[in-house]
């Protein structure tokens, strides 16, 4: 999950804006198929009016974050 947050519950952010930043722990209980390394997992949903809404439009490119 995150380790650190950086934005409110219902706060305006612009795409590719860092809303929080991983943490480097994985769940004991996360199992990857193949048996290899476990890697840190985030589930992220956004919703608009109390329905879940495609994220794709949300994510930047641009790994440096946004301006403006």
């Amino acid at each position: 999950g995150l380790e650190s947050v950086n934005a409110e519950v219902g706060q305006f952010v612009l795409a590719g804006e860092p809303v929080g930043q991983m943490g480097t722990l994985a769940l004991a209980s996360a199992v990857t198929p193949a048996g290899g390394p476990i890697q840190p997992v985030l589930y992220v949903e956004f919703r608009k009016d109390g329905r879940a809404i495609d994220p794709q439009p949300w994510w930047a490119d641009n790994p440096n974050g946004v301006e403006g």
